[in-house]
Parts: C-alpha cells; sequence; structure tokens
C-alpha cells in the first residue's frame, strides 16, 4: 500500500508527530482511499493552527494553495493576505468532505490494515505523522512502515530523489505532486517502473 500525507508547517519547539493532517491518500493496487482533514472544527483555522503549534501563515498560505488546485477555492483568494484566506478555508471545512483528524486516521488505518504502508521519505515524515494520530487518538495499530527513498537510492543514481524528480526522471513527464493520492499513485508507478523488489508485499 503506497500512502502520502500532505499537512501543516511546525512552529519551532515542536515535533513531527504534533503535524496535523491536511489530506491523506492511499493506493492498493487499483483500490484507493483519500480523504480531506480538517483539524481546526468550527474554530477559526489561523488563530487555532497556531495553538496546536503549527505555523499559521505558512500553514494557511499551502492550505489555501491545495484547496484552490482541488477546485474549493477560487484561484484569486492566493493573493489575500493569509487572514483573509483564513476566513474563506473556515467556510470550505465545513463541507461533508472534510472529516475530523480520528474519523480520517480511523479510516485510513482500516483501508490500511494488514497491509505494509511504503511513503517516499516516509521515515522521517508521513510515518510519524501517522503514528502521531494513531497515539493521540488511542487506536492500537501493528502497521509496518516502509520508506521507499533508500531503496530507490540504490536502484538509481540521480542528483536529486525528491517525489517529483525521480517520477519526471522515470517518465519524462510530471504529475500533480502535493496531492495526497497522486503523490502515492505516482509512488506506485514509481516503484514499478524502478523494478523494486525490496517490499515483502505485493504491490
Amino acid at each position: 500500500l503506497f500512502y502520502d500525507t500532505e499537512s501543516c508547517f511546525l512552529s519551532k519547539g515542536y515535533k513531527r508527530k504534533d503535524t496535523q493532517l491536511f489530506e491523506i491518500g492511499m493506493i492498493h493496487g487499483r483500490k484507493t482511499f483519500q480523504c480531506m482533514v480538517n483539524p481546526v472544527g468550527d474554530k477559526p483555522p489561523m488563530r487555532t493552527l497556531e495553538t496546536l503549534g503549527q505555523h499559521p501563515v505558512k500553514s494557511i498560505r499551502f492550505w489555501t494553495k491545495l484547496l484552490a488546485e482541488k477546485g474549493y477555492l477560487n484561484t484569486a483568494v492566493r493573493r489575500l493576505p493569509p487572514e483573509k484566506q483564513s476566513e474563506r478555508i473556515a467556510k470550505v471545512i465545513q463541507h461533508k468532505d472534510f472529516l475530523t483528524p480520528e474519523d480520517a486516521v480511523r479510516r485510513a488505518h482500516d483501508f490500511g490494515k494488514g497491509k505494509l504502508w511504503i511513503a517516499h521519505n516516509g521515515r522521517a515524515f508521513d510515518e510519524k505523522i501517522i503514528c502521531g494520530h494513531l497515539k493521540r487518538f488511542n487506536i492500537p495499530h501493528n502497521i509496518q512502515f516502509e520508506d521507499s527513498l533508500h531503496i530507490l537510492r540504490k536502484l538509481i543514481d540521480l542528483p536529486s530523489y525528491s517525489q517529483p524528480k525521480v517520477y519526471k526522471s522515470l517518465f519524462k513527464r510530471t504529475y500533480k505532486a502535493h496531492h495526497a493520492l497522486e503523490d502515492a499513485r505516482a509512488l506506485q508507478r514509481i516503484c514499478k517502473r524502478a523494478g523494486v523488489v525490496g517490499f515483502s508485499h505485493r504491490y
């Protein structure tokens, strides 16, 4: 199972496990799971993110970009100051598409039960975020995680191993990066094209 998360930017003094989610994307074979996440409930996004240990401006800017690219916000909102962006976001995230962090992680956990979870640079990033949420909501798990980054470094000689650059090197085209499901789908393609055999489960 290939997965990816989109998340907030942390404020100084906080650890990766404290990161709040915006989106989860997963793919196993042809089956997919994707959800948007509302980490602030019905409270003002910018101020609430700050109280949760997230960098408010960077997080709001990224969330605005993500939501505009997905069609939830008009692209003109990207030119507004962060405070105004936060006001627009507050309305959008009340839509039924946006799950609570607990509901999102529980659904992702159920989708991935019994599978090996693979993310690119997941050991330093996605894995810690997912595990932080599982612990926060007292969700017991025995998930096995794997990181594609160190395996691809052994198979492909590239100046950079960021996932979009690995993808472009292998397929000579780009994809819609920094959207969770698209990143997960792209990683599945990368591992198939690169002939990755270091994972213990089928992909």
